[in-house]
């Protein structure tokens, strides 16, 4: 039988797609490749996930990736009946560079929430991490909607240019916008990683030389200048438009709820990257009051000039023509570690056309920084802020959270900034970060040539544990030592605060969660006392010591009716506890007749 001539040609057509299809498959079942989905399950902790540690070899051949990994946490593998889940998406900031997870915008928001909504499940899930722009932010959505979230938060656009796949970075993978998407879909085909493979096996290693001592900046930069009036300038605004455009969509096509927040940088304090071999920029900044000339390549670059200009305003007291050219001197830096203002429009308008909450970070900076100008006093060095810029960070978050009501209603409205106490960052915490930032600011692109790190001399306890995280040791070992050393100097304060970031990163650890709350109950830290309590009780509903403790709480919190109840049931899991009814006779004094039931 002859077979027509149309479909011979569609058979002949098929069959290399049929080909693939089949090899692909053969992959998978052989077990070849990885798909590297962005939460797995704990090796520690069964029924919890965790960050992928592997995940940056989504974008990379094996043996390319540079070492970029979340921070680790653990989170509920079934998303809990009674939780409100918040999921973070961004870069560095948003994952609390240089100070880790507990500086974090999750880390900030979960200790406000702990006060004002201390018995309601809000889980606050950081997706953050260094490097990673709006592509990265799209590839994680599919990962993100299957965690059920309540409500997005991003704070995200720094990266856009020089951050991971981005057009001007050393790390990208195509040359257009269209190229990249297309490129993060091939990546998941374990054809496509076995052809990467290849090649990378035929192509040079390329020079590695120095990579590890060079910080992620310098090993991004690639000396990679973008001009303002540059076709890759105006291609990477389009870009970072129409990714966050799709990222918007795709949340509100699921009825999740988005909050954007404006980017803020440092416009004060730092020369623009693309001026710095320039001049000696200390000396130069220290004899402008009386400079009579400028160095000629500092007068012909636009972003130095601009830079100087805005300084003498600020001498002169000239506030507003100071904050104009010193925003001009960031956006004309053509290397692009800060988003220019241009961001923040784009990211006003984005928020109204896909119905998310604006959150105006941008704003809440200024109003905390001196003539409006954001610099040192609130960020580390370009875009990376301090412990109070951290603390602002997350009250504008906090701020538009509660006022959108899907929290409900607050056991305590925290109209101001939290604390500095309740910050969640130890001193250990902080000299390591001051550190990482002396470190980093002694390398490309803030200075030329670089300098070699600085030498640490350990002199304390503390630094005896900087010194050990240096090293690499484990985390866990070194916050439980830090919490001992807290307790042998009666510190119970800081005690608390360390063992509370203890138990927010062991969730299923009841006994120390406990123990945590009694520590603030001691310290009449009611509000904290109750978080931890109450999440302990939930897990040993039936755990005696934990009852009475909790109606020791309520008791303080002249709630005797509740701390009855606790006591009675308590009684009845251990009638043989005298402690039960010596605690019933107390409370029963200050309650009405009426109230002194023996009902559980």
């Amino acid at each position: 039988m002859q077979i027509k001539r149309p479909i011979f040609y569609l058979i002949a057509a098929l069959l290399p797609v049929v080909l693939l299809v089949l090899l692909e498959l053969a992959l998978r079942v052989a077990g070849y490749g990885n798909s590297y989905p962005l939460f797995v399950p704990s090796p520690n902790a069964a029924g919890y996930l965790q960050p992928n540690p592997e995940l940056i070899q989504r974008y990379f051949a094996v043996g390319r990736a540079p070492k970029l990994s979340m921070d680790t946490q653990l989170i509920a593998s079934e998303k809990p009946a009674d939780s409100f889940r918040i999921v973070v998406q961004g870069g560095s900031t948003a994952a609390g560079f240089p100070y880790g997870r507990w500086g974090s915008l999750q880390a900030m928001l979960t200790q406000r929430f702990k006060r004002s909504y201390p018995e309601k499940n809000i889980e606050v899930i950081n997706t953050a991490m260094a490097a990673i722009n709006s592509f990265s932010l799209l590839d994680f959505q599919a990962d993100i909607l299957a965690l059920q979230p309540d409500l997005v938060l991003i704070y995200a656009g720094h990266n856009e240019f020089l951050g991971l796949l981005g057009a001007g970075s050393a790390m990208t993978v195509a040359g257009s916008r269209n190229g990249t998407l297309l490129y993060l879909k091939l990546r998941h085909l374990r054809l496509f990683q076995l052809m990467q493979a290849l090649l990378n096996a035929l192509s040079p290693a390329g020079s590695q030389t120095n990579t590890a001592q060079r910080s992620l900046m310098a090993q991004l930069a690639s000396s990679a200048h973008i001009p303002t009036d540059s076709a890759l300038y105006q291609a990477t605004l389009a870009q970072f438009h129409d990714n966050m455009a799709l990222l918007l969509q795709g949340y509100r096509q699921q009825q999740i709820p988005v909050m954007l927040g404006t980017l803020v940088s440092n416009e004060r304090d730092l020369v623009p990257f693309s001026a710095v071999g320039l001049a000696d920029w200390p000396a130069l900044l220290q004899q402008l009051p009386y400079a009579t000339a400028l160095p000629a390549p500092v007068m012909q670059q636009p972003a130095a000039l601009a830079f100087i200009k805005g300084q003498q305003a600020l001498l002169t007291g000239d506030n507003a023509a100071a904050a104009r050219w010193l925003q001009q001197a960031r956006d004309d830096d053509s290397l692009r570690f800060r988003a220019p203002a241009q961001f923040n429009t784009m990211l006003r308008t984005l928020a109204t056309d896909y119905q998310a909450t604006l959150v105006d970070v941008e704003q809440q900076f200024r109003q905390h920084s001196a003539n409006r100008i954001i610099g040192n006093s609130l960020l580390l060095e370009h875009v990376h802020p301090n412990p109070q810029g951290y603390m602002l960070l997350a009250d504008a978050f906090y701020q538009a959270i509660h006022r959108s009501g899907l929290l409900g209603s607050a056991s305590i409205n925290l109209a101001s900034a939290m604390p500095e106490l309740d910050i969640p960052l130890t001193e250990l915490d902080q000299r390591y970060a001051a550190l990482k930032i002396a470190n980093l600011l002694r390398q490309y692109p803030f200075r030329q040539p670089d300098l070699p790190a600085m030498a640490f001399t350990v002199r304390d306890t503390l630094d005896t544990l900087v010194q050990q995280r240096l090293t690499g040791a484990d985390w866990l070992l070194t916050q439980r030592v830090l919490a001992e050393y807290y307790l042998t100097q009666q510190d119970l304060a800081n005690a608390s605060k360390t063992l509370a970031m203890l138990a927010d990163a062991l969730p299923f650890d009841a006994s120390l969660w406990q123990d945590t709350g009694m520590y603030y109950l001691q310290q009449q830290q009611l509000a904290l006392a109750n978080y931890y309590l109450h999440r302990s009780l939930q897990q040993q509903p039936d755990n005696v010591r934990f009852i009475l403790n909790m109606a020791q709480l309520r008791y303080m919190q002249q709630r005797p009716a509740d701390s009855l109840l606790l006591l009675l049931r308590a009684q009845q899991l251990a009638p043989d506890d005298t402690r039960s009814q010596h605690f019933i006779d107390k409370v029963r004094q200050s309650l009405p007749a009426s109230q002194h039931t023996d009902k559980n």
